[in-house]
């Protein structure tokens, strides 16, 4: 508040209205970080994470369309029943169901190409059948370098995205509670330890009451919503006069 920094001298040496202000302007100060989190656009990294999963889809599709054909020609039946998955079913899964599933694949394909390898070298333990190898069928490591690529994008494009999203769920709840603490310091604190100054410097303590009022000019305009943030209805100080809202004021800054 700004008449209390103008008139600092006058009521500093009251050391518990001291910390108590103190507390409201680091209040203050969390407030503000809390504002900056909040209007974090999340339309970018939501964005890359779509773009990303359709990258990975992409990598997916063809390499699954491949297995089915693979699983079919050596009788695994357990793996055609896993890639028996059609694109829009792929598009269709939640970010969590996609990575799990790309990771499965992922696994399965580095599973037949070590395989292969076994094969090659003539140890005991390949269960491909004489004549059918994955890279008969066109993959190779290549395809699946590309896979793990397109996977590690997705889950960093995901977790970005969360991240931040979950981010400014805690910085709303935050900045609620920081609210709601610095109206109280205004009502029950603050407000009342004016009552000091009220003989004794006048001028201050009708300026600061003034500075708590709300303008009749901002109470004629209407109240702006933030999808962000909502607002709270405004109190009384210990002087029975209409306080400023801090929690308007405050959230119609995020705005």
């Amino acid at each position: 508040m700004e008449v209390m920094e103008q008139n600092i001298t006058k009521w500093r040496s009251v050391s518990e209205m001291k910390n108590k202000y103190d507390l409201f302007v680091r209040n203050l100060k969390k407030i503000d970080d809390c504002i900056s989190v909040i209007r974090t656009d999340l339309a970018p990294l939501k964005e890359n994470r779509l773009d990303s999963k359709k990258a990975l889809i992409d990598q997916i599709f063809p390499l699954i369309s491949v297995f089915g054909v693979y699983a079919y020609d050596v009788g695994e039946k357990k793996l055609a029943k896993s890639v028996n998955v059609k694109f829009s079913e792929l598009e269709k899964m939640k970010a969590g169901e996609l990575k799990k599933y790309g990771v499965r694949m992922l696994k399965t394909f580095r599973s037949l190409i070590d395989r292969e390898k076994e094969k090659e070298k003539g140890k005991e333990g390949a269960k491909e059948r004489p004549g059918h190898m994955i890279t008969d069928y066109g993959l190779t490591g290549k395809h699946l370098d590309q896979l793990q690529k397109s996977l590690d994008q997705f889950i960093k494009a995901d977790e970005a995205f969360v991240h931040s999203r979950e981010e400014k769920k805690k910085s709303r709840k935050k900045l609620d509670r920081r609210i709601r603490e610095n109206d109280q310091l205004l009502k029950k604190k603050l407000d009342k330890m004016m009552q000091l100054f009220r003989d004794t410097q006048k001028t201050f303590y009708n300026a600061y009451i003034r500075s708590r009022m709300v303008p009749e000019q901002e109470k004629a305009k209407p109240q702006k919503q933030d999808d962000e943030v909502s607002s709270k209805k405004p109190g009384k100080n210990s002087t029975g006069q209409k306080s400023e809202d801090l929690n308007t004021r405050t959230r119609e800054a995020a705005v």
